[in-house]
């Protein structure tokens, strides 16, 4: 039979009429058009079982070589067509001059895609009127069909929006539940990229005006001083100095504008003790390291700046600049440059943000066992491996700039 439908313009929203003329031919030459759109009826089962089985198969034909003639992302609106004529029939409500009205909105459906500095809520409001209006043509179209064309063409950033629906059972998933996982997303990524605007703005031009015992009370931050003088009052848990409450701190109060980044505290808690390894962490606004001799140029900062950890605890940032990394990917080496990679000392660990390298176009996905950052292209950049605390471990070498020159 597949021999029979050789050489087909397969159906797409943008050629019924050829399509039409085409498969009229074949099943006209083949004799089956009385079955599609001819007066051949179903005989009755039950009194003319033979004459019925034949039928059947003569319909079942007529169905195989219409759905053969149909490009496979369109099978989707025929599967509850159980002959040649339903099939037929179906197409003609898509397509056909019955519903000529419905023909722009099927490609409107089937053509759309996410634009740039659109919010992302608006367009979906948009494809949503667009599902409406067809369902309301009497087109067939279901709730799964929308979910599957709406989740193909989601902007890569909201890649946690496709991995938490994957996570709910089929039967429990609706479009206002989908609705709602969208815009909740496009919050959180809103209050990320503002994150990272305020860090790329504190890198250049944040000024804090300080008090020359503040200034000194800051650079004593992370000292450590593991012993308390009974006489004295209760060590400061931001501040780590003595003599004041936590709540009378004024590093506390000043926070929100010497505070430029913050990590999460089960990452800088992790017991990986690899001075060269690097953490994918989720909560990193930017990528940074403990390691100053990771960089390839770097520039200290001129002011005061902190990274919030976990217990409300403030570490100093010293400075930022670029780090080389190299990985072996399908049995070449590639390199790819870090930007503005914070310097930490006291942190003890080097972070690889995942907010970092969303911002940059690159997109972040984990499987159970091992993680992947790909490309715009798909490509695969990086990968890692899931240690302690469930946290990945990235796989790439720092390229360190004595090793670069003698290259």
């Amino acid at each position: 039979m597949a021999k029979d439908v050789v050489g087909f313009v397969k159906l797409n929203e943008n050629n019924y009429l050829d399509w039409k003329y085409t498969i009229n031919v074949v099943l006209r030459a083949i004799e089956l058009d009385s079955y599609v759109f001819g007066d051949k009826k179903q005989p009755n089962k039950l009194e003319k079982p033979a004459e019925w089985k034949a039928w059947k198969m003569k319909s079942l034909k007529s169905l195989y070589i219409i759905m053969d003639s149909v490009e496979r992302r369109l099978h989707r609106y025929l599967l509850h067509c159980e002959s040649g004529r339903e099939a037929w029939n179906e197409i003609k409500l898509m397509y056909g001059e019955t519903h000529a009205g419905l023909v722009p909105l099927w490609q409107e459906f089937h053509e759309f895609r996410f634009k740039d500095g659109v919010k992302v809520t608006e367009q979906v409001d948009n494809f949503g009127k667009i599902a409406s209006k067809l369902i309301a043509g009497d087109a067939k179209l279901d709730d799964a069909a929308i979910q599957a064309k709406l989740l193909s063409v989601l902007p890569k950033a909201f890649f946690q929006v496709r991995i938490a629906w994957d996570l709910i059972p089929p039967l429990r998933r609706n479009l206002d539940d989908l609705y709602k996982l969208i815009m909740a997303e496009e919050k959180h990524l809103a209050k990320k990229l503002k994150e990272l605007e305020s860090l790329k703005c504190a890198l250049k031009r944040v000024k804090i005006e300080d008090s020359g015992d503040q200034t000194e009370q800051h650079k004593k931050i992370g000292n450590g001083k593991k012993k308390l003088d009974s006489e004295q009052r209760t060590r400061c848990s931001i501040c780590e100095e003595r003599g004041h409450k936590a709540e009378e701190c004024a590093l506390k109060k000043r926070a929100k504008t010497q505070v430029i980044a913050s990590v999460s505290g089960v990452c800088h808690k992790t017991a990986d003790s690899d001075e060269d390894a690097w953490l994918a962490d989720t909560s990193a606004s930017t990528h940074m390291t403990f390691r100053k001799d990771f960089f390839i140029s770097y520039e200290p900062l001129s002011e005061n700046l902190y990274l919030k950890v976990a217990g409300d605890r403030f570490l100093e940032v010293l400075g930022h600049g670029t780090i080389i990394v190299t990985e072996k990917i399908g049995g070449k080496i590639q390199e790819r440059k870090m930007h503005n990679v914070l310097l930490v000392p006291e942190l003890k660990k080097n972070l690889f943000s995942v907010s970092a390298i969303i911002e940059e176009g690159y997109s972040f996905y984990t499987v159970k066992t091992y993680c992947e950052v790909r490309n715009s292209e798909n490509n695969l950049v990086h990968r890692g491996v899931k240690k302690n605390r469930g946290f990945f471990k990235m796989l790439f070498k720092i390229k360190s700039p004595a090793s670069r020159e003698s290259t």
